[in-house]
């Protein structure tokens, strides 16, 4: 769990600071911060653990035995068990307000619109829902003009811009929430505010959200400034946006000096797409519009490298969590793995498990595990104890010597590798790993291995 918050977290300052500092196109900051968005949706030990289990080779079980020595019939739950139930439950918590909170917000939003559409100021266009086949309505209680809705969009334009504006200001606001439309923004935005919603405890996720719709809205602006019936270049849409801002505030400002604003307009407007925004958004549109941004090849290489480092870094993490899963369990009986094929060199290898748990002074516990299998050589098997405790391994054959590569993994709610020992020693003799770092894990571990080269065992 700590490689997941401390992977995604500098991912997302990483991404941040690229395009807060950086010289990159709006494209391809937009996509930046999906990439740093998704990040924290990569369930990176579930994807490791699924890689490692493909490349498992599964060995051959001769015997095993499982023993457990208690000093005390009172049985105490472990603090790394009792923390990850802890931790579990509250991510529980966090993801079920998540999610009731977006139901809220997607509900006020709902209801917004609905009211917004039946009120009786809210009149369809037909001249211009006909020359633009899109359903336009005009309306009151609204700053400028919107896209609504999901199943049956309507762009929606204020009363008083139809009387106080060119009509070429009209046009711009319904071409742009048409390039909305085309690009299904409305949808994309009905996504971030489930993101939104469902990581409102994480500042860095909904700074990524908030960059994400800004730079949503001057794609959309660049397109419509370009494809605009081919009337529009770049400075007159410009001129035209700054009028329509001015014309917007002046709107809202009387329509809530006098009270006539839905209740719910705040929570509403994160699931809708509006041609202006909040004065600072305004303002930063403009500026960056009026700029000819064109990213140089050492820009290029910068988000190139940058980018392919993330990746790197998530697949590193990817990586890291994988572990084995249940290919060799222990089990309190005596089980024989036979084999079809014959006369493949390996080593047989008896396995000598001591594991001490410390989590309470008071009571000593001792878990001990004993088990014979074979297996191929430089091949990665694993052996899983019950629950909580996993022993991945190889053995290299180096002539008269064996190399023990060794991973000691706990499972106490989340995968934790508390150390990789390496040992080489003589064929035929007992090697000794002993692991106790009490500020890794409240468990101690004696590992007695003892290989054996020997064909496998028919």
């Amino acid at each position: 769990m700590e490689h997941y918050f401390i992977v995604n977290t500098l991912i997302s300052i990483a991404i941040i600071t690229l395009i807060t500092y950086g010289q990159g196109t709006h494209r391809a900051n937009y996509w930046l911060t999906w990439l740093g968005m998704g990040s924290w949706f990569i369930p990176y030990s579930v994807i490791g653990n699924w890689l490692s289990a493909r490349e498992l080779a599964e060995p051959v079980i001769l015997s095993s035995e499982l023993g457990r020595t208690v000093s005390s019939a009172i049985q105490i739950m472990p603090k790394s068990l009792e923390f990850a139930f802890w931790l579990q439950l509250s991510l529980s918590v966090v993801c079920i307000v998540g999610m009731c909170l977006f139901a809220r917000q997607w509900l006020d939003s709902y209801f917004w619109q609905r009211m917004l559409i039946t009120s009786n100021t809210c009149k369809l266009q037909e001249h211009l829902t006909n020359q633009h086949q899109v359903p336009i309505y005009a309306a009151d209680n609204v700053p400028s003009g919107m896209l609504i809705g999901w199943l049956s969009p309507k762009i929606i334009i204020a009363n008083t811009l139809l009387t106080c504006v060119d009509k070429s200001l009209i046009e711009l606001i319904i071409c742009h929430e048409k390039t909305h439309l085309m690009r299904k923004d409305n949808w994309r935005l009905l996504l971030l505010s489930f993101v939104s919603c469902l990581f409102w405890w994480n500042p860095l996720v909904r700074k990524l959200v908030t960059k994400n719709k800004f730079y949503m809205e001057l794609r959309c602006d660049q397109s419509t400034s370009l494809g605009f019936n081919n009337r529009y270049g770049k400075k007159a849409y410009v001129e035209g946006l700054a009028a329509l801002v001015l014309a917007g505030q002046r709107t809202f400002s009387q329509a809530a000096s006098i009270n006539t604003l839905p209740t719910n307009t705040a929570p509403a407007n994160a699931m809708v797409s509006s041609v202006v925004a909040t004065q600072n958004e305004n303002i930063a549109r403009i500026k960056l519009l009026n700029q000819t941004r064109k990213i140089t090849m050492t820009s290029k290489l910068a988000y190139a490298f940058i980018t392919s480092m993330l990746l790197s870094m998530m697949a590193l993490t990817v990586a890291t969590t994988a572990t084995a899963t249940t290919l060799a369990t222990v089990m309190t009986n005596h089980d024989v793995r036979v084999s079809e094929q014959a006369g493949d060199m390996g080593a047989e290898v008896e396995f000598n498990i001591t594991v001490n748990d410390r989590s309470d002074p008071d009571h000593d516990n001792e878990y001990r595990y004993r088990v014979v299998l074979w297996t191929d050589f430089n091949q990665k098997s694993s052996i899983k104890v019950g629950d909580n405790f996993e022993f991945p391994f190889s053995i290299e054959d180096l002539g008269d010597n064996a190399k023990v590569n060794m991973e000691i993994v706990e499972y106490f709610g989340a995968n934790k590798t508390v150390a990789k020992p390496v040992i080489t020693f003589p064929y035929g003799e007992e090697g000794m790993i002993k692991i106790s770092n009490p500020d890794v894990s409240m468990h101690s571990y004696q590992i007695k291995v003892a290989p054996v080269k020997t064909p496998m065992p028919q």
